[in-house]
């Protein structure tokens, strides 16, 4: 049983594989796995699931935030850009909860790791995010 930073690091470089990016692929590996490594891969299928899905992307965004897994983090704000509305987000928070020291520096991440139509929707969602930029 992998550890679940092994784990972590096997799904960033999977999930660069359009095609991976399917509940199907994480469901077929619960059965296998347990403890860290199934909650994990029970959180990350959830995205893939839509309104199938019994979590909410806060739900998950928050796990993954929990577990230190910021890779997840951008994944769940890329499909899901409105999350970052319902968390709240702003500049003391970022600063707990992500490797960002400023608003600006956030924007700047997002920036390269979203696409300009997910960085528009956060942007809508929260026009907060642009305060003091």
């Amino acid at each position: 049983n992998a550890s679940l930073e092994v784990l972590q690091m096997l799904f960033d470089k999977w999930l660069e594989v359009t095609k991976n990016k399917s509940s199907h692929y994480m469901d077929s590996l619960i059965p296998y796995s347990s403890g860290n490594n199934k909650e994990f891969l029970h959180n990350l299928s959830s995205l893939f699931k839509g309104e199938q899905s019994n979590l909410s992307p806060n739900i998950v965004m928050t796990y993954f935030i929990g577990i230190k897994w910021w890779n997840g983090v951008w994944l769940v704000i890329k499909m899901y850009p409105s999350v970052i509305k319902n968390i709240h987000l702003q500049v003391n928070t970022m600063a707990k909860c992500l490797p960002v020291n400023t608003m600006a520096d956030f924007l700047s991440m997002a920036g390269k790791r979203c696409s300009r139509t997910v960085m528009m929707r956060l942007l809508e969602n929260e026009p907060d995010l642009l305060k003091g930029v």
